[in-house]
């Protein structure tokens, strides 16, 4: 089917995140604009605004010379980004907590249940899009349009590395648990609690994926 023109970036940028996702694209593999454009049917120029915006969101990487290739994150990078995003969002969800309605929390706890099926069958794609509406759900209502503009910046990369991570970082009931305590946060509606906890959140998650082998010898391998 062909892909609707108005929508040509988007794909290209989807096919390159599901691609890593699905590594049939390596970290520090080169991404060649002219072989997408050929591999797609599609002309170079949204191939190129595609390749430009996954440098901005840190999924790909580019230097002069020797062109795109799939960003290699080494601990202390992981790190950053799972502490950037958990001061953003922390904070945005502070922000959203007095705006979700009642039918939106009931959301998020389906959302939760949820996870914790997905999880158990290890159908690690469909854990992952759920954990994302999760966390879109309360971001979205963040009145900060800044804010959710900085979130959505590192979500595909912390996707992809928790895709890759999560069945050694957490159990099914751990997966639960982790969004129950945000859940719970979220009704007292203590803004300083929600923000910790969802800070607690990302920084738990970073230090583990930097822990990881393939993560820790990076810099050894490079």
């Amino acid at each position: 089917m062909p892909v609707p023109k108005a929508t040509y970036k988007d794909y290209v940028i989807r096919y390159i995140y599901n691609g890593i996702m699905e590594r049939r694209f390596q970290p520090g593999q080169k991404i060649l604009e002219q072989e997408l454009s050929l591999e797609l049917g599609i002309s170079r120029a949204p191939v190129r605004e595609a390749l430009r915006q996954l440098v901005g969101e840190g999924l790909l990487t580019y230097q002069p010379q020797k062109g795109h290739t799939v960003t290699i994150l080494d601990a202390k990078q992981v790190l950053a980004c799972y502490e950037t995003r958990g001061v953003i969002e922390g904070y945005a969800a502070a922000l959203s907590a007095p705006l979700l309605a009642r039918e939106e929390m009931k959301e998020l706890e389906r959302l939760t249940g949820a996870m914790t099926r997905y999880a158990r069958r290890g159908e690690h794609r469909e854990l992952i899009e759920r954990g994302e509406e999760f966390h879109s759900l309360i971001l979205n209502r963040c009145p900060n349009g800044e804010l959710l503009n900085a979130a959505n910046r590192l979500s595909r990369m912390l996707h992809i590395l928790f895709y890759t991570h999560w069945g050694t970082l957490y159990s099914p009931e751990e997966v639960a648990s982790r969004h129950r305590l945000i859940l719970e946060a979220l009704r007292k509606g203590d803004s300083q609690e929600i923000e910790q906890v969802v800070r607690q959140h990302y920084f738990e998650t970073g230090r583990k994926i930097a822990q990881q082998p393939d993560i820790s010898r990076t810099k050894e391998s490079a």
